[in-house]
């Protein structure tokens, strides 16, 4: 784009700094260092974007015009593929083409040295504007840009701008060896070798490169050729950088061809070992295809089929730790891989020893196995997630200390629970009860409510206002004995006096909940409607935000107790039975002849031997509301119907009458004991006077009772006075 400099128009042409292997950019530092600040303005050279915040970091005044950024004093920065990241002033005339011959060092020691006139690259730049000093330009940007990049980085960058990767023929690789050797970078290495990649057909499809240093290798990058987008004619060039397409595994035109008769493939840890195996050990290359990677992450493992994958590691901790992240490569492609194990000792007759485990049968070992020598022999733990996790029955690791019961023979400190009922039941004012045992360690209902201590209990009640929640507080307490002040050990978050929804199936209710619940022990919600208000239909994935609550809850080793409704059908709470999937314990109450009964439709921890666990009335007296246990029933018959009447009912007032009509198998009992001479006949339909129940109810309880050996029937053995149950 044209921009004015005293009174001349200037004209800014990008041109590409053609490196080919040779750096556009001067280096410093160590060997880690250089790697990473060449990648650096590698990735300025191919990313636009990140060219505009350097700009912006060198002048935040800059403007962009088109495929170029000028700074405040009219400085072009180029966003053009072909010369991107390259800059030039008003003076300078000429941008010269890097051709990536010796002539590249003239040019860029001369940009180098005249850095007001342009440069192939933004450092001198920063030097200029910013004051910085030639061998901190890496790490200053990186600092001020929060840019992370690792050495990784560097060896799996891909990227050459206005080139595509290509084949490489033979011709190929003996320039790009003699490219190596004239690599201008003072790396400081001595000598290199190249192990060279082949596609599925023989064709090479890229190098990788050992350098090494007198103390042994101390670098590994690949090689490959490139060739300019915009130019038809045969100008191939080299670089260190992957190929763009799929990066094939070593010695691929191996695999394919021995693919088809054998059933395994050896995967080693470097090209060194393949070669070393494969002239040292022939039999073995033989017997299975050999193979290596230049990187887990983007090899194509898919090139392997169905053949099984055999891990030969190096014999060191980090073999160890590189042989994980290659099962796990190999796992993600459906494959199974085997291991063999390697001997810490370095020696020839080591790794004879290791090498002829390949040709024994079960030579090789499981990944148990391998984890287990890895720990052994170096110390080396495998990754988070990457063995079952299973253990045997009977060496689960258990709890010191034993559980803390809540509700006895059904709830412990940790299980989850539901209450449902039919409105007007008293499902609310039965957690109340719970919630103020719990938290004064009271014990109630004749010691089925049994906490050991006191607990922190939070209730979320979506239901009462203030003064009716105070009342009934009181009220229970004063009925338990205890003092007005134990209504003060519940902390309480409400819809009714926050004026606000507290919901426990969104994101923002749960942040707004969470300090309450992190404090609490035991977790009261009523009611489920209100407070997962998504999970009113029938759906099953409308369980998920309970659900999830209740696991967090078990998670946190904490006890939430919610009240639900009861359902059409009468025997489960209102929708989905997924809403039970994560509870331990599903409370029913029923409101019958001898107060309400609770009963236990799920139990899961507890070995139960009866459906009921207690009965209770409620009664209001002048010292409180009294909760009292029933005598039990004698038998409990599952066949026994609620009253839809006395369960429907509601309570206006929150408060239970007190109910004092004997159930069927009490009455039954008592009648006989009464009048022993008396048979079926006459105890039936006395117990029907009764107005309890109906006539074909009373005999199947009293046929139940007598089958039970409660009592006989005096009439039995009398012939002619015998009844046949069937005509009552």
């Amino acid at each position: 784009m044209p921009a004015s400099f005293g009174g001349i128009m200037f004209q800014y042409t990008p041109r590409y700094p053609k490196a080919f292997g040779h750096p556009a950019w001067k280096l410093y530092g160590s060997v880690n260092d250089v790697l990473q600040q060449d990648l650096l303005w590698r990735k300025v050279q191919t990313d636009p974007a990140l060219v505009a915040s350097f700009a912006k970091l060198l002048d935040p005044e800059v403007r962009q015009e088109g495929e170029d950024i000028f700074l405040s004093d009219n400085t072009a920065i180029s966003l053009h593929p072909e010369s991107c990241g390259a800059y030039s002033t008003p003076r300078n005339r000429l941008l010269n083409r890097l051709h990536g011959n010796s002539e590249d060092k003239k040019f860029i020691t001369e940009a180098e040295g005249y850095s007001a006139l342009g440069g192939f690259y933004l450092g001198p730049l920063f030097r200029q504007k910013k004051g910085w000093l030639p061998e901190n330009v890496y790490s200053n940007i990186i600092r001020e840009i929060g840019l992370l990049l690792a050495q990784e980085d560097r060896y799996l960058f891909n990227r050459k701008a206005c080139h595509n990767s290509v084949l490489m023929t033979d011709r190929d690789k003996q320039h790009a060896q003699q490219a190596i050797k004239d690599f201008p970078i003072d790396f400081g290495f001595k000598k290199f070798r190249v192990y060279w990649y082949s596609t599925e057909n023989g064709s090479t499809a890229f190098g990788v490169v050992h350098f090494f240093d007198e103390s042994g290798m101390i670098a590994k990058l690949p090689i490959s050729a490139w060739q300019y987008a915009g130019n038809s004619a045969y100008n191939i060039v080299f670089d260190l950088l992957h190929p763009a397409n799929k990066i094939p595994l070593y010695n691929l035109n191996d695999i394919v061809r021995l693919r088809p008769n054998s059933q395994y493939v050896l995967i080693c840890s470097s090209e060194t070992m393949c070669e070393t195996i494969k002239q040292g050990y022939a039999l073995i290359s033989q017997l299975l295809p050999i193979t290596t990677y230049s990187s887990i992450e983007i090899s194509d493992w898919a090139s392997l089929g169905s053949l099984i994958p055999l891990i030969f590691p190096d014999n060191t901790a980090a073999g160890c730790c590189q042989a994980f992240e290659v099962f796990l490569a190999l796992k993600t492609h459906g494959l199974s891989p085997y291991f063999f194990k390697r001997h810490k000792i370095n020696n020839i007759s080591r790794f004879t020893q290791d090498i002829s485990a390949i040709t024994r049968q079960d030579g090789e070992c499981s990944l148990p196995e391998f984890a287990e020598h890895c720990r052994r022999e170096f110390g080396v733990e495998p990754p988070r997630g990457i063995l079952p996790q299973g253990q045997p029955l009977l060496e689960l690791p258990g709890s010191e200390n034993e559980p803390e019961m809540l509700l006895e023979g059904l709830l412990r400190l940790g299980d989850q629970m539901t209450i449902f009922a039919w409105r007007g039941v008293g499902k609310s004012l039965f957690a109340l009860l719970l919630a103020l045992c719990f938290a004064n360690g009271y014990k109630a209902l004749g010691g089925k409510v049994c906490p050991s201590r006191k607990y922190r209990v939070l209730i979320i009640d979506a239901e009462l206002p203030a003064d009716s929640l105070k009342n009934r507080a009181r009220s229970i307490a004063e009925g338990l004995g205890l003092p007005e002040s134990a209504a003060n050990e519940l902390i309480v978050r409400s819809f009714v006096i926050e004026n606000k929804d507290i919901r426990l199936d969104t994101e923002a209710g749960w942040e707004d909940l969470l300090l309450d619940l992190e404090q609490a022990d035991i977790i009261i919600v009523d009611s489920l409607f209100k407070v997962f208000p998504t999970s009113m239909s029938t759906g099953i994935s409308n369980a998920a935000a309970p659900n999830m609550f209740y696991d967090w809850c078990r998670k946190n080793g904490k006890t939430a107790i919610v009240v639900d409704h009861q359902g059409k059908k009468g025997d489960t709470a209102y929708g989905t039975m997924g809403k039970e999937i994560a509870l331990d314990v599903v409370l029913q109450l029923k409101s019958g002849k001898c107060g309400i009964e609770v009963i236990a439709t799920k139990n899961r921890n507890f070995e139960s031997g009866e459906h009921c666990w207690t009965n209770y009335t409620i009664k209001n007296e002048a010292s409180g509301m009294v909760f009292d246990v029933c005598q039990r029933s004698l038998i409990h018959s599952d066949s026994g119907l609620p009253c839809p009447d006395s369960e429907k009912s509601e309570d206006v007032d929150g408060d239970m009458p007190v109910v004092s009509v004997p159930t069927i198998d009490q009455a039954i009992v008592d009648y006989v004991k009464e009048n022993p001479t008396h048979g079926q006949k006459e105890v039936c339909a006395a117990v029907v006077d009764m107005g309890i129940c109906k006539r074909a109810a009373a005999y199947n309880h009293y046929r139940a009772l007598r089958e039970n050996g409660m009592f006989a029937d005096p009439m039995e053995n009398n012939p002619s006075v015998q009844l046949d149950d069937d005509t009552c």
